[in-house]
């Protein structure tokens, strides 16, 4: 599902970080428990808690958090959207959660993410020792022989 999402790298691992921070906060025992109250007692249901008139399951808060995630990336200005990640992911994260601590721990875990485990793809010539000292611990295989 979010493989498919449209836009830069950094909007993918956006997506990402939301689930890994609402998972830490909401572990699937609470999100069952919220789905069994219902939209009376509780508005966000789901691994991405989405605001909702009616109980989500995780793969159904996903699919609408990442179309919400896509249209909010969409709809900013294109000088914004060619801004470093972190300045237009304010304006994105704002649309799940206003609050400035959670922007600032999604953008935390996004860092996180986009550094150790989704790092830009990179070919080099050589598979030396001298090539793989310079990969991340995460990069899957970009060396690459002449």
């Amino acid at each position: 599902m979010i493989a498919s999402l449209p836009g830069p790298r950094e909007l993918r691992a956006i997506a990402y970080a939301i689930m890994i921070h609402e998972d830490f906060n909401r572990p699937p025992i609470v999100r069952g428990v919220e789905r069994l109250l219902g939209p009376k007692l509780v508005h966000t249901f789901g691994l991405m808690q989405v605001s909702s008139s009616r109980p989500l399951d995780d793969r159904e808060s996903v699919r609408l958090g990442l179309q919400r995630l896509e249209e909010s990336f969409a709809g900013l200005p294109d000088k914004v959207r060619n801004e470093n990640w972190h300045y237009w992911s304010q304006r994105v994260l704002a649309e799940f959660n206003r609050d400035d601590q959670y922007i600032s721990q999604v953008q935390g875990i996004t860092r996180d993410l986009l550094r150790r485990v989704l790092p830009p793809r990179t070919v080099l010539s050589d598979t030396s020792e001298s090539c793989l000292a310079t990969l991340p611990v995460f990069s899957p295989r970009p060396c690459r022989t002449k």
